[in-house]
């Protein structure tokens, strides 16, 4: 097994580990921030972003495009090339900024397995959860809801 394998595995390892312990606690404690100041204070702010932007992260497509700019004149070669993963091309001025999809194979660890810093199983739990908690709400009559 190559040196640089074993470090990934024990890398995702530890990371799983701290996800696993820390996470939890993260999340409680950035709740606690937020019920201890009122909705104006900045601290009540970040909080709330910090929750947002994890929740976020677990649910994005991690599939992001790459920006490339090319002289016109290479358009033909590069379309060529890449006519599959192009999804825009637009003029600037004696070049193209052309928008291709990200080959996945510049993602693959050396094991060959692709990997995905996502997980959509937390992101649906939590806006699954939530989905509950506000129909407590909204199903209750003696609430007005806007």
């Amino acid at each position: 097994m190559q040196l640089n394998m074993v470090i990934n595995l024990i890398l995702n390892e530890v990371i799983y580990l701290i996800k696993k312990i820390y996470l939890k606690n993260f999340i409680e404690e950035l709740y606690n921030i937020r019920l201890n100041y009122p909705k104006t204070e900045p601290m009540n702010f970040i909080a709330k972003i910090l929750m947002n932007s994890l929740y976020g992260r677990f649910g994005m497509d991690d599939q992001f495009n790459d920006i490339i700019v090319i002289e016109k004149n290479d358009l033909n070669k590069f379309e060529n090339k890449y006519i599959n993963n192009i999804t825009d091309i637009l003029e600037l001025d004696n070049k193209l900024l052309v928008k291709i999809k990200r080959d996945n194979l510049n993602n693959m660890l050396d094991n060959g397995s692709i990997t995905h810093n996502i997980n959509i199983v937390i992101a649906s739990a939590i806006t699954s959860y939530s989905r509950i908690h506000m129909s407590k709400f909204k199903n209750n009559n003696d609430y007005k809801l806007f």
